[in-house]
């Protein structure tokens, strides 16, 4: 029953911080969309160690959006967040589990009409 406790208190951690991690960049926009995607039954407690994901079979994976800048302080966001949490950044060989993000954008145009009298 213990490890279901940290489980679901890793998870909610995580969740809560992606959640306020995505809000400065999309606090101009009307709605944020945000999923996650794991097996409940994984147990985070045997994960130590992270790489991004950067490549698929289909090709690279375009973290930040075309941004540079973004994409950078998002990983050292992330980053620091896990290291805080006792997992290990790996650059190259096999780690535990993969990270990855995407950042998409999208054009709204909302008209209110208006009396003129």
């Amino acid at each position: 029953m213990n490890i279901v406790k940290e489980r679901v208190l890793l998870m909610r951690c995580l969740m809560g911080f992606f959640v306020l991690l995505s809000w400065p960049a999309f606090s101009g926009c009307s709605s944020i969309s945000v999923s996650s995607d794991y097996r409940e039954s994984t147990d985070f407690s045997e994960l130590k160690t992270f790489s991004w994901m950067l490549k698929t079979p289909e090709g690279d994976i375009d973290l930040g959006g075309g941004n540079q800048m973004a994409r950078q302080r998002i990983q050292d966001a992330v980053a620091t967040e896990l290291a805080n949490k006792g997992y290990i950044e790996i650059m190259a060989g096999n780690s535990d589990f993969h990270v990855t993000y995407y950042v998409g954008r999208e054009e709204r145009i909302q008209v209110q009409p208006m009396r003129v009298r």
